[in-house]
């Protein structure tokens, strides 16, 4: 983590250096400690001590690469302090809100201060849920509720700041009571002056968001080691909501790309599998007809020109699927009804040895914040048992399995003869006798089903 020393008074004394620089590290250390995500993205900063700040009161900023920070305002920090600070800078980072430049979009103070609560809020999010209201010595409570008294991490920022804009005096007042005001102190959290100062480019985007996506990996993999040191009955696992920002676990779902262009995969299946059902297919659809690929449409009996109607799709979270691997299911997922958005539904549900779970969905929202419990043994016949059991009164036209595959598959009259499509997130179990199969780490996969042996391809 390089230190640099910028003060327009000339170099800053040793000691004096030494001494904050001491305190930048243990503040990085403490939320690497404490927060996987934020301090995982901290690694890469740059930290510099500076008194030019246009705003002498203010304690930080960031440009994008580096924070800035005022060593009058510096050394006055208490440690809880310090570490929402440098939260806060690295939360403007990730939202992106360093790119908008001061002179952009006529940018005034209720955008900055829009900006602000959505980053305390997430900040807030983060450590416990938003259950906790921080107040600070230094600080005093920072704002971190929108004028209509909710918390900013669920909206935008342009969301927050039309709120703003419509606020009036008496709305003001109101939210200063319950959360919402800026810190009573006075001081000011930081400075937005150096937004802008930097040209993002396609590639230096492109950086941040895998920087981005590494941060939840490691949060995800930290938590859950945590959680298996601890024990899942222990305090760790009440603290907070998994240590990533409420905005940032929406970012990464819209940056996760699927390996399976949807599209092609569940139409060949559809078309292939479920031709004995009472599905008629139409001249090409002209929705679809901006790509290489012309889908055809489908006329159900509820005539809702759907492309699938009831699918059910099942995620394996058993022992020997990893984090990783159950979190690219769900992508996948995520990405499939969203390619289908509003003419696919259905459940999703995850499994191990038993069935955990089934989420009824008709849109990819109703997706959104997923949490995903197993780790026990797994058992593909149980999907079906379950099926027969409890959704006889709601029978699902078909079933899409994502699994590394490890387990006794069922055969047709166990999968109770339904459709079945085999998702694997390991090509070495691909032997499959019932149901077509697609292998994420197959780059075939993005144009082929197969069958047993046999290859069906995809229309192109």
């Amino acid at each position: 983590m390089p230190i640099s020393n910028r003060s327009k008074h000339g170099p800053m004394e040793k000691d004096r250096l030494q001494k904050l620089t001491r305190k930048l590290y243990f503040s990085r250390m403490r939320i690497l400690l404490d927060n996987g995500f934020f301090g995982c993205l901290l690694l890469e900063m740059e930290f510099v001590l500076t008194s030019s700040l246009v705003n002498s009161t203010a304690l930080a900023s960031t440009d994008g690469e580096k924070i800035y920070f005022n060593p009058d305002m510096l050394e006055n920090l208490d440690d809880d302090e310090l570490d929402f600070i440098m939260m806060h800078e690295v939360m403007h980072i990730v939202l992106k809100h360093v790119q908008r430049a001061p002179a952009d979009l006529g940018i005034t103070d209720k955008l900055n201060i829009a900006q602000d609560i959505v980053v305390n809020s997430n900040i807030m999010f983060a450590k416990d849920g938003c259950r906790t209201e921080p107040e600070f010595r230094n600080l005093g409570a920072p704002r971190h509720k929108t004028p209509e008294g909710e918390e900013g991490c669920k909206y935008s920022v342009e969301e927050v700041y039309a709120m703003l804009r419509k606020e009036r005096a008496s709305g003001c007042r109101k939210a200063s009571s319950s959360g919402g005001a800026s810190n009573s102190s006075g001081i000011s959290i930081d400075s937005h002056e150096k937004f802008g100062a930097i040209d993002s480019d396609a590639k230096s985007q492109a950086m941040l968001d895998k920087r981005i996506l590494q941060a939840c990996e490691y949060s995800a993999r930290r938590e859950e080691l945590m959680k298996r040191r601890d024990g899942a009955d222990s305090s760790f696992g009440d603290r907070g909501c998994g240590s990533v920002p409420a905005a940032v676990k929406r970012i990464a779902n819209r940056l996760r790309r699927a390996k399976i262009d949807w599209r092609i995969a569940l139409h060949d299946f559809l078309q292939k599998s479920i031709s004995d059902c009472d599905w008629t297919f139409l001249r090409p659809d002209a929705r679809y007809c901006d790509g290489d690929l012309l889908l055809p449409g489908f006329n159900l009996e509820s005539n809702d020109n759907r492309i699938a109607s009831k699918l059910l799709f099942m995620v394996d979270v058993s022992g020997s699927m990893t984090r990783k691997a159950v979190s690219i299911c769900y992508g996948e997922i995520l990405s499939a009804v969203r390619q289908f958005e509003g003419r696919m539904d259905g459940w999703l549900g995850w499994f191990d040895a038993e069935v955990k779970k089934i989420v009824k969905f008709s849109g990819a929202s109703d997706l959104d914040g997923i949490e995903f419990t197993g780790g026990g043994g797994t058992d593909f016949k149980g999907i079906f048992k379950y099926v027969e059991k409890e959704m006889k009164d709601d029978f699902p036209t078909a079933v899409v399995i994502l699994t590394d595959g490890f387990a006794e598959q069922p055969s047709k009259e166990e999968a109770l003869g339904l459709p079945l499509l085999w998702v694997l997130t390991d090509k070495s179990s691909s032997d499959f006798k019932y149901g077509k199969v697609i292998n994420l780490d197959d780059e075939s996969s993005k144009r082929f089903v197969h069958y047993g042996d046999e290859r069906l391809h995809a229309l192109s």
